[in-house]
């Protein structure tokens, strides 16, 4: 199944609560199980709670003007209250 992007369906998070997803992404990366785990369940939950869908959220992200990763870059895992 393919998903598609409708623009109608973009919707928005606010810069703050955006920071924060990438945040909560950033863990998805950890050394630790339950951590990624804890970190893909409050990113999902975030998500729901603003109407959005995983496609809704990469397709939007696409259409952005975001520059693409430098992948030389060192990810950095900041700290953050992972309570939504």
């Amino acid at each position: 199944m393919t998903a598609r992007c409708h623009s109608s369906a973009r919707k928005s998070l606010t810069f703050k609560e955006r920071e924060r997803l990438i945040a909560i992404l950033g863990r998805l990366g950890s050394e630790f199980d339950a951590e990624r785990a804890t970190a893909a369940a409050k990113a999902t939950e975030m998500l729901g709670l603003h109407g959005l869908t995983w496609s809704e959220l990469i397709c939007a992200a696409s259409e952005s003007s975001i520059p693409a990763a430098d992948p030389k870059r060192r990810m950095i895992y900041p700290s953050f209250d992972m309570t939504v």
